[in-house]
């Protein structure tokens, strides 16, 4: 089977578990509703990436793509986008960082009216180069809303953002449930490891690290919590998880995962204190968690001993296998969270990005939230793709919360 076969099999495969997405595809594609738009995409090139923008395009949009991550483009998906939907796809596997910046850059460059943005690299290089032409955004990760953050605060966001990473149905599917599964998928992938028995360092009990460290707990590893905040991390210890400082947890480790956002957390005096044979994995968003600079300085020498395990023999003889070059493992060594996932992250986004050629004017530069009524939405339609049926409120129910009644006793 050639590529581009293989690429529209794949993307026909996702779709079937993607029914929300569905629902709005018939009304989108009848309405014609993208027509003469320009919308431009930095998002993982992935099957249900690839269904995502079918949509766009039948719904009228002059689409064209780049990949949010160098190593998480597949390339089957991506000649099917370019030969089958002529779509303009700046994104391959294998992309320097260069490469991805000048991607972005030429993405910009073309004036979308529209972006939807995964880490707000898209935004942020509007605003650098002055883009005229973007009327609004949508951002999936925390990552991308913590750095918009600091733009609005500092009065330098000049368009709206539909933040869709803090609505119910984005944590409840993407951040818990599709994470930690894809995560598990790209390490046991990556390696052919056994977890069960594992001593497994989780690095950030927030949503997804703390899911991901449920589940394989589940699977049989024993768990060793990271962190830096005191509330998550009585959290950690109020689920029943061990919880240590880096320093001691990288003497006991097995398996290391990075969780937490933030610069440097796995570092050259943990690399120096780990298990020869550790396995070392990254799933923030960007590759920084994983302090590669220090594992270098420390390393006698390095070589690729699976696809996606490269083997640092340290000075002190101990090895370290690293994953994916330190980036996002479950985009990288898997494919990312599974479909009936994204269903849910997409659905947001779509419905989100439909406000913006709704808006009367009324929606002023800033950050928002999905409004809740689109989480509901999004919501039923799921559950009617379970077959399944929830009660409403009786109208003594409603007019009980509406007037605030207290019973008497």
């Amino acid at each position: 089977m050639d590529m581009i076969a293989q690429g529209k099999e794949r993307v026909k495969w996702a779709s079937k578990f993607m029914p929300v997405l569905g629902e709005i595809e018939e009304r989108f594609d009848e309405d014609n509703i993208f027509e003469g738009k320009k919308i431009g995409l930095c998002l993982h090139i992935t099957p249900e990436t690839a269904y995502l923008v079918e949509i766009l395009v039948k719904s009228g949009a002059d689409v064209m793509l780049t990949a949010a991550n160098p190593i998480s483009s597949q390339p089957d998906i991506i000649e099917y986008l370019k030969n089958k939907l002529n779509v303009k796809v700046l994104g391959f596997r294998g992309m320097s960082d260069e490469d991805y910046k000048k991607a972005v850059e030429k993405l910009i460059d073309w004036g979308p009216d529209y972006v939807l943005d995964d880490g707000a690299d898209l935004v942020i290089a509007a605003h650098k180069k002055g883009c005229t032409s973007l009327k609004g955004a949508t951002e999936e990760t925390a990552t991308g809303y913590y750095r918009l953050l600091k733009y609005e605060d500092e009065n330098m966001l000049n368009i709206p953002v539909i933040a869709t990473s803090f609505s119910f149905c984005h944590n409840l599917f993407d951040n818990k449930h599709g994470t930690s599964q894809s995560v598990i998928d790209g390490i046991i992938r990556a390696t052919n490891s056994m977890l069960s028995g594992k001593t497994i360092v989780v690095i950030g009990y927030g949503q997804c690290g703390s899911t991901f460290a449920k589940k394989v707990k589940g699977l049989g590893a024993n768990v060793v919590i990271c962190e830096t905040s005191p509330q998550k991390a009585l959290e950690a210890v109020f689920e029943g998880f061990s919880v240590k400082k880096m320093n001691e947890a990288s003497k006991i480790g097995d398996i290391f995962c990075t969780f937490s956002g933030n610069i440097n957390v796995i570092r050259k005096e943990h690399f120096l204190n780990m298990k020869d044979n550790a396995i070392v994995c990254n799933a923030g968003h960007f590759d920084v968690e994983i302090d590669l600079k220090g594992l270098e300085e420390i390393t006698e020498n390095s070589e690729r001993v699976r696809e996606f395990v490269r083997e640092y023999t340290l000075i002190n003889k101990n090895r370290i296998n690293l994953l994916t070059e330190g980036r996002i493992v479950n985009m990288t060594a898997a494919e990312g969270h599974p479909a009936a996932v994204m269903d849910i992250s997409f659905s947001l986004q779509l419905l989100s990005l439909e406000l913006f050629l709704q808006d009367d004017g009324t929606m002023e530069p800033g950050l928002y939230e999905v409004p809740e009524y689109i989480d509901e939405s999004i919501a039923n339609l799921k559950l009617m793709s379970f077959g399944v049926e929830i009660d409403d409120y009786t109208k003594e129910q409603l007019h009980y919360l509406e007037n605030n009644e207290m019973m008497l006793v």
